[in-house]
């Protein structure tokens, strides 16, 4: 008989395209952690994954430095309705929530 590991489900974790991990911890927001993810190709993940994100969903990235850069690029993909919450500031892992605003279409 073969033994699986035990999944939590404070923890799940799967693989996106590029080896970038996403987690679910419990009923919160998917979680991005971009360190993992070479530095070539970080922003076109991050916006891959954004991409996917609905009005009014959020997700948490955890990248190595404040990604101002990034929420920039973020910020163009959702037209301008994004909301950036830091979680967590520490050496090597900033911790944000963002969040994709609803947009009205007329």
């Amino acid at each position: 008989m073969a033994v699986q590991p035990a999944q939590s489900p404070v923890d799940r974790t799967v693989a996106a395209d590029d080896d970038t991990e996403l987690a679910w911890p419990g009923e919160g927001d998917p979680v991005v952690d971009l360190r993992a993810v070479s530095w070539g190709v970080r922003e076109s993940t991050a916006l891959a994954v954004f991409g996917s994100v609905p009005s009014g969903g959020s997700l948490v990235l955890v990248a190595p430095e404040d990604p101002v850069d990034l929420l920039h690029l973020l910020s163009d993909e959702a037209r301008g309705e994004l909301e950036v919450e830091y979680l967590e500031e520490t050496p090597g892992a900033w911790r944000l929530r963002v969040t994709r605003g609803f947009r009205l279409f007329v």
